[in-house]
């Protein structure tokens, strides 16, 4: 299937993760990889579906395949708008196709994490917010749900429990008092907030982006 003729962008997304995943095996993919990026290419010139493909899920999986050949300057060129559009822009739903902005932005964020681990300085708390604030609209499914937790799963291992012990949070109520709260040095940490809490205050690592949730 991998080396499949794609005549649609969404066929072509389909390929690129055959692709990614046929070289997660170990195998060489070049030849692939060149058929798959000339029919991009060439498709760009005459089909306006396909002109705007390096915004799409289908660059993140052909810049980690390149990655893991290492070829990295392709790798770079590809990674770099999904990488930008992580913070700024969600994906039109296509959900006969499996593709909305939770997996897109979702396989994106585990892509970089696993395979371009020196990108995740440059992203800020969007990245990670651009992801759950469909989950928590309720615009998820359990595709996207399942990417959602691979990405923060790998976004993890790179922080890594070093980073995230560095953290602190304090609440600061009405009259200004400030309690430390207790933060348990993982992930996805649970703590109490007293209901008298105004204010919180976040320390730690400046790249370590931070999700606040809560009912």
């Amino acid at each position: 299937m991998a080396a499949s003729p794609a005549n649609s962008l969404d066929e072509a997304r389909v390929l690129a993760f055959a692709i990614y995943l046929i070289t997660r095996e170990g195998n060489v993919t070049t030849p692939m990889l060149a058929s798959l990026r000339a029919t991009l290419d060439a498709k760009t010139l005459t089909d306006a579906n396909f002109r705007n493909w390096k915004a799409n899920l289908t660059a993140a999986y052909l810049a980690a395949s390149y990655q893991l050949l290492q070829q990295q300057q392709l790798a770079a060129e590809l990674i770099a708008k999904p990488i930008k559009l992580l913070s700024a822009s969600s994906a039109t739903p296509l959900y006969g196709h499996y593709y909305d902005d939770v997996v897109r932005n979702a396989q994106t964020l585990y892509l970089v994490s696993r395979h371009f681990p020196d990108r995740l300085k440059s992203l800020n708390e969007h990245a990670l917010t651009n992801i759950m604030q469909p989950i928590s609209a309720g615009r998820y499914n359990t595709l996207s749900s399942s990417y959602a937790i691979l990405s923060f799963d790998a976004y993890a291992n790179v922080a890594g429990e070093k980073a995230l012990a560095k953290m602190s949070i304090s609440a600061i109520n009405q009259q200004g008092k400030i309690s430390a709260l207790n933060l348990p040095a993982n992930f996805a940490s649970l703590v109490n907030i007293a209901p008298d809490t105004a204010l919180l205050s976040f320390k730690g690592p400046q790249r370590l982006a931070v999700i606040l949730g809560g009912n």
